[in-house]
């Protein structure tokens, strides 16, 4: 092995990211610098004098492994439009985050990029009373209606495709006593839609007794973990698990997030598992982990959300909503958020696993090594 069981003990992050509105695929305008009104095909910029740039405020939820890969790429990809970056992270704590929001509206910025904390009023509306542009991505704010442009993965699909896999690896159209457990982070929208994926994908098979869940966790609310350590993490699966699997025969985890999946791998190898005989263990995100866990060979795949996808459609919706031209060429749907309607673009996840790992995450240099090894 590269590395040793320690490297496996990380700092956990819970993270937050994704939304599963409904969508439609009509675009339709907010009412707001009516973005639709043309099909603006010239590139556009948010600045092209590198002495005057716009200040673009980023607003993240929380600072973790991959909320860090989303700053970054955002910050890249609109420094490269033109515009001048103030970030923040709000310790996944929602005053927090309201109070940033102010302090950000109250400054000179020409746009507002942000992913809520779950479940977080803003108080956006109220805010933006200069009508800046405004992007929602990844966790949809349910409580404004000046959103410009919202961006976010799909991740009832991506529970969904996970689904899939493991049928398919598992073989469990002929399968029977295929053994499986769960572990998620906190009960957030985005752990309710892969939920929701993945049962849509598993309860079939339940029913059937292809799987088995011997904790009895099958239910989102005792699925999910509040640990914020490796250790948490390895403490509380090892609370769960005790007792089902004393012969060490779990074939199936399931993890809200690689960072989990590690914790989750660092318990197995603890607990006598080797190689030959490791569980599937399946992650969510493609973080700089995955990468590591991947060539050791304890985990099994992971859906992968492509930050710098998200931030070149950023860049270029802010653009275009800073010189208050159409975002009608770049949304490929719109999202119902109470009565509105947003222009959106709704991503879909990969699946990347030990045979396409390298080519996703280390060959196309998504990650560097500083990322992945530290």
């Amino acid at each position: 092995m590269k590395y040793k069981l320690t490297a496996l003990f990380l700092t956990l992050a819970v993270f937050a990211a994704g939304c599963g509105s409904e969508t439609e695929t009509a675009v339709e305008s907010t009412g707001r610098y009516n973005p639709n009104s043309q099909d603006d095909e010239e590139e556009v910029f948010i600045s092209q004098d590198p002495d005057n740039r716009p200040n673009i405020a980023i607003c993240l939820p929380e600072e973790n492994s991959y909320t860090k890969k989303l700053a970054t790429e955002l910050t890249n990809k609109l420094w490269v439009a033109g515009g001048n970056i103030i970030l923040r992270y709000a310790e996944n704590d929602s005053d927090i985050q309201a109070e940033q929001a102010k302090e950000l509206f109250e400054q000179d910025i020409a746009g507002f990029v942000y992913c809520p904390v779950d479940g977080a009023d803003l108080n956006i509306d109220s805010l933006n009373e200069k009508d800046i542009p405004v992007i929602n991505i990844d966790v949809l704010d349910p409580y404004t209606e000046c959103t410009d442009f919202y961006i976010a993965y799909d991740n009832v699909k991506i529970g969904e495709d996970i689904a899939d896999y493991i049928v398919s690896t598992k073989e469990l159209s002929v399968s029977k006593d295929v053994t499986i457990e769960f572990l998620f982070g906190e009960n957030t929208s985005v752990t309710e839609d892969i939920y929701e994926g993945l049962m849509n994908g598993l309860s079939e098979y339940f029913d059937s007794g292809a799987l088995v869940c011997r904790s009895g966790r099958t239910d989102l609310e005792s699925c999910t973990t509040t640990a914020k350590t490796a250790v948490e993490v390895l403490n509380d699966l090892g609370r769960y698990l005790s007792g089902y699997y004393l012969n060490n025969d779990l074939q199936v985890c399931v993890t809200g997030s690689d960072y989990i999946a590690s914790g989750c791998n660092a318990y197995f190898l603890s607990n006598g598992y080797t190689i030959d005989i490791f569980p599937v263990v399946t992650g969510v995100n493609g973080e700089a982990s995955a990468v590591r866990d991947f060539e050791q060979g304890f985990l099994s795949m992971t859906s992968f959300k492509d930050a710098s996808n998200e931030a070149e459609i950023c860049a270029k919706a802010m653009s275009a909503l800073v010189n208050r031209k159409s975002v009608g060429n770049i949304a490929e749907t719109k999202t119902l958020n109470g009565d509105n309607k947003i222009p959106s673009v709704i991503l879909n996840g990969k699946i990347v696993t030990e045979a396409n790992y390298s080519e996703e995450l280390v060959n196309g240099s998504y990650y560097t090594d500083k990322e992945i090894y530290g």
